[in-house]
């Protein structure tokens, strides 16, 4: 389950929608704190906070993951990971990236 909040927050990430992709964020990190997907959707926040210009929450969000893992992707800039080969192979999938 928090596998699906995170590919949902992603999917409204890489659509604009920086709000709702908090929201999933903060659901996930609130109700699977024990999962292995909470360092992801404390990155989806600082980097939907960045994209909406909340320079505050996007440092304190950053602030967060660096104590927790250092080693992030998110923090060495190879975050969010592109969409896999055969996603991008599906012409049903909405996506044309």
């Amino acid at each position: 389950l928090a596998r699906h909040e995170m590919v949902v927050g992603l999917y409204y990430y890489r659509r604009g929608a920086y709000v709702s992709a908090i929201n999933r964020g903060k659901y996930l990190i609130e109700n699977y704190p024990q999962s292995e997907f909470v360092d992801d959707g404390i990155a989806l926040m600082a980097a939907s906070y960045k994209a909406l210009g909340q320079a505050t929450l996007a440092d304190d969000s950053r602030r967060v993951l660096e104590k927790n893992n250092p080693q992030h992707d998110y923090l060495t800039g190879k975050w969010p990971r592109s969409k896999s080969f055969l996603r991008k192979l599906n012409p049903f999938s909405g996506e044309l990236n």
